[in-house]
């Protein structure tokens, strides 16, 4: 933003200095004239002074209306140029505040599809927990039947052992 109000007076300043330019050469342009005024006829060398003082008592105060004319017009210009940056501002908050706006709702857009992923990762996380305490109870009851199965193999190795030795004491 400070970077455009910049470019602005950078601006004025380039138009100011166009004027100014202008100006001088206008003003240059006159100064010419008034020297054409002391050849021209009316002032020749038999014209009294008083004449000669008159006629350009009478340049320089025309000179000095136009002057006065080119000074309201440059008023007039750097009122119409305030009025355009304003006019420019105006537009450029507005267009900042929509693109901020735009801007929000997209986030907010993005924020609602980041906690529809979250609530999906923990839906996921849910149904890990429950499949791991559903493996867990099976190995449970695995290592139950393991249990048995050992014990049941161990009382049968044990039975047969006694039902040997019985075999060879009666035999």
């Amino acid at each position: 933003m400070p970077e455009v109000v910049t470019k602005k007076a950078e601006k004025n300043q380039e138009l100011l200095h166009a004027l100014e330019t202008k100006m001088e050469a206008m003003i240059q342009k006159k100064i010419q004239d008034m020297n054409v005024v002391k050849k021209s006829p009316r002032l020749s060398s038999g014209s009294s002074l008083e004449e000669k003082f008159l006629l350009v008592n009478e340049r320089i105060v025309r000179v000095e209306e136009e002057l006065k004319h080119q000074r309201d017009i440059l008023i007039d210009l750097k009122k119409d140029m305030d009025r355009r940056f304003e006019e420019n501002q105006k537009y450029m908050d507005k267009r900042f505040e929509e693109n901020q706006k735009y801007m929000d709702k997209r986030f907010e857009f993005i924020e609602k599809r980041f906690e529809a992923v979250d609530k999906r990762f923990e839906q996921v996380d849910k149904r890990f927990e429950d499949m791991q305490i559903n493996m867990e109870k099976r190995f449970e009851q695995m290592e139950k039947r393991f249990v048995f199965m050992q014990w049941l193999i161990m009382v049968g190795f044990v039975t047969l052992g006694t039902l040997i030795s019985v075999i060879k004491i009666f035999d």
